[in-house]
């Protein structure tokens, strides 16, 4: 599902749907499990959550966190992890009794996992599509003050001769 707001960027060129009533359609549609990825503003997206039954999981992609234990809304598992690739989330989900087992959070160590460069060669170009189409985020970044350098010398355990 993704946010109607972004159909008033020019370069989307989307047309996007109600997303209440696209959902309703969907889950009319006999089905086993209904997952969910709402690329909506976590607050729309709860309170859709709460007002449709039937969702068996929904995933929040629009907002940074993690969620470290399961959370349900209206018979819903809700799940977060949008750690910028540091952490890898999974669930466990029991077809049989519909209902999650368990839930994870794998922390990435890049030593040990290195990044694929396909994956944030793509995460680069999403990003600055991203910001090509709100001229306001780019200005944002551009405005953004460098972080302060410290003073190595200062903050040394052991004086500089």
């Amino acid at each position: 599902m993704l946010d109607p707001a972004i159909t008033k960027s020019p370069a989307a060129g989307l047309t996007i749907a109600d997303p209440k009533k696209s959902l309703e359609r969907q889950l009319a549609v006999s089905h086993d499990l209904a997952i969910v990825i709402f690329h909506l503003p976590e607050k729309r997206a709860r309170e859709i959550i709460s007002a449709t039954p039937g969702i068996d999981i929904a995933i929040l992609a629009n907002r940074r966190g993690v969620y470290q234990k399961i959370q349900k809304l209206n018979g819903c598992c809700l799940l977060k992890n949008n750690d910028r690739g540091r952490t890898l989330g999974y669930l466990d989900w029991d077809l049989e009794q519909q209902v999650p087992v368990k839930l994870g959070i794998i922390k990435l160590k890049p030593r040990i996992y290195r990044p694929d460069p396909e994956v944030r060669h793509l995460v680069s170009e999403f990003e600055k599509w991203r910001d090509h189409r709100s001229p306001a985020r780019s200005q944002k970044k551009r405005k953004s003050p460098r972080p302060k350098e410290t003073d190595r010398a200062a903050t040394r355990k052991t004086p500089v001769r």
